[in-house]
């Protein structure tokens, strides 16, 4: 708690004035303690900034939204390649499926828009998303959802051989 509070006083709107090796922290603790009043501005931001460190420092602090609306808004988001653009769309699943609030719903998410994620994805990079979702599977019952979704694709050749890593992990 000190060390968060201590993090909240670096805190600047802006950014470039908080030091670039600390700035991730900073952000994360005023996300944390402010994500009400944040949320927008930080969204925003990431839209609006060039530099790839910075936009994915706070796509990475937006992605542990606690607030339901929050979360509804980063998975609506996924849909939106004016907003998320193709290389940063896998980071933001991966992100919302390590973020406790919203494991659930990002994983009935890629169920639900799998033929999206196809058609964006292509085969260059479609496998990583059943491989890191893999990884992010904690429980029986995901695991279960996970194999059957994914059972009727075990012979795609894209996704055959991450299917099988994932059978014997």
């Amino acid at each position: 708690e000190p060390t968060l509070k201590k993090l909240l006083d670096l805190y600047d709107e802006d950014h470039e004035k908080i030091h670039p090796e600390i700035r991730y922290f900073v952000l994360n603790a005023k996300f944390y303690y402010d994500e009400k009043n944040v949320f927008d501005d930080f969204l925003e931001r990431y839209q609006k900034i060039a530099d790839p460190e910075q936009k994915s420092t706070l796509l990475s602090t937006i992605s542990d939204a606690r607030r339901p609306e929050n979360i509804k808004k980063l998975l609506e988001l996924l849909k939106n390649p004016k907003i998320i653009k193709p290389q940063d769309h896998l980071y933001l699943y991966i992100y919302l499926r390590r973020n406790p609030k919203s494991k659930e719903k990002a994983l009935d998410w890629l169920f639900e828009n799998w033929d999206y994620v196809e058609k964006m994805a292509g085969e260059k990079s479609l496998e990583d998303y059943p491989r890191y979702t893999a990884g992010t599977i904690k429980n029986e019952e995901e695991s279960k959802k996970y194999f059957t979704f994914f059972e009727k694709m075990k012979d795609i050749p894209v996704l055959k051989r991450t299917l099988k890593i994932a059978e014997t992990e």
